[in-house]
């Protein structure tokens, strides 16, 4: 029974069909002995499964998390990392990680979910450092410590992860030093292990002539290049995401008001962003010429073997690499993503605040936005009245 809920489930948080089966697939093994359990047993039992995953590839232990959590919450209304907090007393950890949590929200404006991830990552690692939260001396933890916590956590095995994790910690130092604890300084300098180095490059989007030269790629008064096209400049006019164009709907645009909604599989949220006129042209010609006749409300559709079917995030990514591929961009950044750094790099220079990028981008802090944006030194350079002052002896 717990196979059909679970699956309805997941339809009615608007996962997509390709994320549903991962899930189901995930923990397909497990739902007998789980339907058997309710509360804290169900909790103990997802608990131990997780942990047992530990051993598997990154893929599959966050896929497993990842279906377990909503499986739990499906069953008891409750989020998985919240049903420890509300089935027994609070602790002095527990009062010292919700003051931290209200830091997060108010003084750094993150979202939930983020502040969420770095509550969890302080509480494991408060709890593998042994760490007194009620100690006025924190200065033993340093970045050999950090280091030292991210080799034994078997779950983490790429360095895109550990860099994430180390953030969280430094995030729990920062706030640590915030209250009036003493701390190391040298924490503050990430990466913290040598293996993520390779993560501390630059930024790096495209600039205006390139994205010219993807916009005219696909030219041809067919099918193929007419949808293509208007891919394409759903990315450069809006700065979606991949997982937000395919899965605009002809419900999505309102043409009277120039207006289209956007929603997000990825915060699950809506949106409303004003219609460029070249991007409504190229929809509405699409559409009314192009575009197979059949009944899905998907906009964009495949052609060839799989011809009328909704195109999926990967089927965008290929017309967008594939593009890029032809005019001769190389890099280890190059892809769909980077348009949208350039998209959000474009709205900032344009004296849009950082509020106002976020809110178009769909982000749900203002800190995520601050990574889309790159500063344009030529314009500074020029904007700036006087010389910088320059200051005379030692300083820090």
């Amino acid at each position: 029974m717990d196979t059909k809920n679970f699956k309805n489930y997941l339809k009615s948080k608007r996962y997509s069909d390709k994320t549903i089966l991962l899930y189901f697939e995930s923990i397909r093994n497990q739902l007998p002995s789980f339907e058997i359990l309710d509360g804290e047993d169900l909790y103990q039992k997802c608990l131990l499964t997780i942990d047992m995953k530990k051993t598997s590839s990154a893929f599959d232990f966050i896929q497993t998390r990842a279906s377990i959590r909503q499986y739990f919450e499906m069953r008891t209304g409750v989020a998985f990392n919240k049903w420890n907090s509300l089935s027994r007393e609070e602790t002095p950890l527990d009062i010292f990680l919700k003051k931290f949590s209200i830091h997060l929200k108010s003084f750094l404006h993150l979202s939930e979910s983020v502040s969420g991830a770095r509550v969890s990552v302080a509480r494991r690692f408060i709890s593998w450092a042994k760490l007194d939260q009620d100690s006025d001396d924190w200065s033993s933890i340093d970045p050999n410590t950090i280091t030292d916590f991210l080799e034994n956590s078997g779950h983490l095995t790429s360095a895109a992860s550990k860099n994430t994790i180390s953030t969280h910690i430094k995030s729990l130092i920062d706030y640590a030093a915030f209250i009036g604890k003493k701390t190391t300084l040298s924490i503050t300098k990430l990466p913290l292990h040598s293996k993520l180095t390779i993560y501390t490059k630059k930024t790096k989007a495209f600039d205006k002539s390139e994205i010219e030269k993807l916009e005219g790629f696909y030219c041809k008064d067919n099918e193929k290049d007419t949808r293509n096209y208007a891919i394409i400049l759903s990315l450069t006019d809006l700065g979606l995401r991949t997982c937000e164009v395919c899965n605009l709907t002809l419900d999505s645009v309102n043409w009277e008001e120039g207006t289209i909604r956007i929603w997000s599989p990825k915060t699950k949220k809506e949106r409303i962003l004003p219609l460029t006129v070249r991007l409504g042209n190229a929809l509405e010609n699409y559409i009314i010429r192009y575009r197979p006749k059949i009944d899905s409300k998907r906009i964009f559709l495949m052609i060839g073997i799989n011809y009328g079917k909704p195109m999926d995030t990967e089927a965008i990514r290929r017309v967008v690499r594939y593009a890029i591929s032809k005019i001769g961009i190389k890099g280890y950044w190059v892809g769909p993503h980077s348009i949208r750094r350039y998209f959000g790099t474009e709205l900032y220079s344009a004296d849009s605040g950082l509020k106002k990028v976020a809110d178009i981008l769909g982000h749900d802090c203002i800190t995520t936005t601050s990574s889309y944006v790159r500063l344009n030194i030529e314009g500074l350079r020029k904007s700036v009245a006087c010389d910088w002052p320059s200051f005379g002896g030692d300083h820090e």
